[in-house]
């Protein structure tokens, strides 16, 4: 008989940021660190992202989970709610630091993306990444990037409809490593013995 496959889950806490693009011109704000703002102020948009340390990590099934922090941008005056909008959540190769240069990293997948009409107060989001995930660790990547973007792509310096922002926090990346625990093959004949004998010896002990 086959022994249940034991997962070992792993979470990572993202390093989480935000990085604006006015005009064509990259805007980084420390304000934002922890916190990944996406939206539209007139001609600037902000874009949300988090990168997760793959050092020690093996390959098995993820998923990245964040919650929604607020909903409206830091400058509520020209990002107010509702902001109706469908925002597309890609991966690119990071470095573990927050740059102004990720806020067009190149692509290398496309995880999901969402509607902001569903959203509310702290509700929590949650994406299968695996085939990005492991790819990104069988090209050696010792980062993965994660960001949240408007769909559609809003020009540099354009004029938008889309007048507002939501802001997410606590992004984490899970990992079920299902390869964790399995018992070797001789481990389970000595176990299968030992069960024998152990019924065994019980049944002699009743007669």
């Amino acid at each position: 008989m086959a022994m249940p496959v034991a997962q070992a889950a792993t979470i990572v806490n993202g390093l989480t940021f935000s990085v604006a693009n006015s005009w064509g011109q990259g805007v980084g704000s420390n304000s934002l660190l922890g916190k990944a703002e996406v939206g539209h102020y007139s001609f600037t948009e902000a874009r949300g992202l988090a990168e997760y340390n793959l050092a020690g990590l093996t390959p098995g099934s993820a998923s990245i989970t964040f919650n929604v922090f607020k909903l409206s941008g830091l400058m509520t005056s020209t990002t107010f709610f509702p902001f109706i909008s469908n925002i597309k959540i890609v991966a690119y190769s990071g470095n573990n630091q927050a740059d102004i240069a990720d806020f067009q990293a190149p692509i290398i997948g496309t995880v999901d993306e969402f509607n902001t009409v569903s959203l509310f107060l702290g509700k929590t989001l949650t994406f299968d990444i695996s085939s990005i995930y492991n790819t990104a660790l069988a090209n050696n990547l010792s980062s993965l990037g994660i960001r949240l973007q408007l769909e559609p792509i809003q020009p540099p310096g354009s004029i938008s409809f889309i007048k507002g922002a939501v802001i997410f926090d606590d992004f984490r990346l899970t990992v079920d490593n299902q390869t964790a625990g399995v018992p070797e093959p001789m481990m389970v004949g000595a176990l299968l013995l030992f069960s024998f004998v152990v019924t065994r010896w019980n049944q002699h002990r009743v007669n």
